[in-house]
C-alpha cells in the first residue's frame, strides 16, 4: 500500500520542538506506521537525531511537556457548581492529556489530569 505520509524536512535535533518548516510529505510504501498528521505533529518533541527524509514515526516524538517535574502548579479540583484551587509541586512530567502526581502543600499527594492551560485537574 502506498500513501502520503510525514517525513523529516530537514536534520532534527534530539530534544528539538518541531515547526511546520521541519515536516514535509512524502509519497510512498507504508512499510513502518509513518505519521500522517501534521497537526499533531507540530509543536512535538524529538527523542532523538531525526535524518533529513527520514519518515516521522511516534516512536521518534513525544508531545511538549506543559508541565515539569519539580514545578509548582495549580491544582483544580470541583464538583457540581464549585471548583477549588490549590497549589502543589508536580512529581513527574507531563504533556496535555497526561495522568501526573502533585504533592500538595499539607503533604498529600494527588493525581490528575493536565489541562492545556498546564493545570492539574483532579476529579472528587
Amino acid at each position: 500500500m502506498t500513501d502520503r505520509y510525514l517525513v523529516a524536512a530537514r536534520p532534527i535535533a534530539a530534544r528539538q520542538t518541531l515547526s511546520d518548516a521541519d515536516i514535509d510529505w512524502r509519497t510512498g510504501r507504508l512499510d513502518l506506521p509513518p505519521l500522517r498528521d501534521r497537526d499533531a505533529v507540530t509543536g512535538s518533541v524529538s527523542e532523538r537525531v531525526i535524518g533529513s527524509g527520514q519518515p516521522l514515526t511516534a516512536a521518534l516524538l513525544r508531545r511538549a511537556w506543559l508541565i515539569h517535574s519539580g514545578q509548582r502548579v495549580t491544582v483544580i479540583a470541583g464538583g457540581d457548581g464549585f471548583a477549588l484551587h490549590s497549589l502543589g509541586k508536580a512529581l513527574g512530567n507531563g504533556a496535555a492529556n497526561d495522568t501526573i502526581r502533585v504533592k500538595m502543600d499539607s503533604g498529600q499527594q494527588v493525581s490528575g489530569t493536565v489541562t492545556t492551560a498546564g493545570q492539574v485537574r483532579v476529579l472528587l
